[in-house]
């Protein structure tokens, strides 16, 4: 069973995992952006 599975793998093209990191890049960015917002407005009230 682990024999077919390693014929049939094909590793990702290098600029598929490019544009993966890309994505999850932005992802991060965008969840910063939110966490910060959020300890703004929570250090913000009385």
């Amino acid at each position: 069973m682990s024999r077919q599975i390693a014929i049939g793998y094909q590793a990702p093209f290098t600029s598929d995992l490019e544009a993966r990191v890309r994505v999850l890049e932005a992802r991060l960015a965008h969840l910063t952006e939110l966490v910060e917002a959020m300890t703004r407005a929570v250090e913000q009230k009385p």
